[in-house]
């Protein structure tokens, strides 16, 4: 053997694998393939693991400008199916008016009509008590319903500004809303009005967004008010109809 083939042989490992006929044998190939096939799962591996870190990083990217948006100060501005109204020093919003706003316009013009009428025609022959009842039953109504149609429910807030650890953890990311969310927040995507919300219990038409969180006790009021005043229209009509 020349000096030239043994220096190939002592480099090349599949080389030193020859059997004495000088022919690569059928372990060494099925070595090679395994190679070959281990080499190319890497890079799928690899592949894979990069496009998903680039997305995680868009999505961060994305949640760091929703977070710098989300901060300023705005008179009004539409989110989802929603109208956001005002908003305190962080930008979260103060008032948010739903999808269903007609749904309030209509009921309340309703009985605030019906309640008009009695006042004009039929207060004058109810007795002190009935008219100091019906000014205080409308008014619980009124703002109850006025308030649990105009606070915010619960958006909540975008909280992980940077991509830090393992976010799954802690938080979860919103595909909808765009933004990380904290799980202790109990936060749902309501589909109608197109955003999350902390705490959500339903979403009611009659109210023209959702309930959560931060109106619920507001919506309990409603309905007691709503009972109230359903009561006190039965009422009147049945001493009105009694004394004609």
């Amino acid at each position: 053997m020349s000096q030239k083939e043994n220096i190939i042989l002592k480099n090349d490992p599949f080389e030193n694998k020859m059997d004495l006929s000088g022919e690569i044998t059928h372990d060494d190939i099925n070595t090679r393939n395994f190679q070959t096939e281990d080499s190319e799962k890497r890079k799928q591996i690899e592949e894979k693991t990069t496009i998903r870190t680039n997305n995680i990083i868009t999505k961060i990217n994305d949640n760091d400008n929703r977070i710098l948006l989300q901060k300023r100060r705005f008179l009004y501005k539409f989110v989802g199916k929603t109208l956001f109204i005002f908003s305190d020093k962080n930008g979260n919003p103060i008032f948010i008016i739903g999808p269903h706003w007609g749904m309030y316009i209509c009921f309340n013009g309703t009985i605030t009509l019906i309640m008009i009428l009695i006042f004009l025609f039929i207060y004058p022959k109810f007795n002190y008590l009935m008219k100091i009842l019906g000014i205080i039953t409308f008014l619980f109504f009124f703002l109850s319903y006025t308030l649990v149609f105009l606070i915010n429910p619960g958006y909540p807030k975008n909280e992980l500004g940077k991509f830090t650890g393992l976010p799954r953890k802690k938080y979860y990311f919103c595909d909808f809303c765009h933004f990380w969310i904290k799980k202790d927040a109990y936060a749902s995507h309501c589909y109608d009005c197109d955003i999350c919300i902390e705490g959500y219990d339903h979403h009611c038409p009659w109210t023209g967004h959702c309930i959560g969180k931060k109106n619920l006790s507001l919506f309990y009021a409603f309905l007691f008010s709503t009972i109230c005043i359903i009561g006190y229209l039965t009422a009147a009509a049945t001493m009105y109809a009694s004394k004609n």
